[in-house]
């Protein structure tokens, strides 16, 4: 059950950094609110880090500075994409984009997921194209559906990549 609960904390946390990094970054400076959300990011980390168990050894703290390096930068790229682009599109394709980098690697490392888990892939593809209005029709009001700038659709795609790294 702990696995469970702790999957769903995580996701609700994830979800409201997200949501307030991406409205701090319409109002104030990307940098600015990156900066602070990775600082407060810290100082919980320190906060819990000496109550969980272990030896971290020098390659676990390459690996941790390499997904600190990976993850700040994707989220850097997270909140310029949303305070740049479309935030209905931008989220749910750097989204997608972070689930397909881990599974990619895993099966070009040799892992076979079940049919399962890969129809769960294809129907997360199939949502994010749902979800951002992949269409070119308008909608029932007649509003025909956003579109986002390049730059903000490349931040988007490496933020996707970055955040699947991390």
């Amino acid at each position: 059950r702990m696995p469970f609960i702790l999957a769903i904390l995580s996701s609700m946390l994830y979800g409201t950094a997200d949501f307030l990094g991406g409205f701090g970054s319409r109002r104030a400076p990307v940098v600015t609110v990156t900066l602070w959300s990775q600082a407060l990011g810290l100082a919980a980390l320190l906060a819990v880090a000496p109550f969980i168990p272990g030896t971290a050894r020098q390659i676990d703290l390459m690996w941790g500075v390499g997904a600190g390096v990976t993850g700040g930068a994707g989220v850097w790229l997270l909140y310029r994409a949303l305070a740049t682009g479309t935030v209905s599109i931008a989220a749910p394709l750097i989204s997608m984009i972070a689930l397909l980098v881990p599974v990619t690697v895993g099966l070009v490392s040799g892992e076979r997921p079940g049919v399962l888990a890969l129809a769960g892939v294809g129907v997360g593809v199939l949502a994010v194209v749902l979800i951002s209005g992949g269409g070119s029709h308008s909608d029932a009001s007649g509003v025909a559906p956003a579109r986002m700038s390049r730059a903000a659709f490349l931040s988007a795609i490496a933020s996707g990549v970055l955040v699947g790294g991390f």
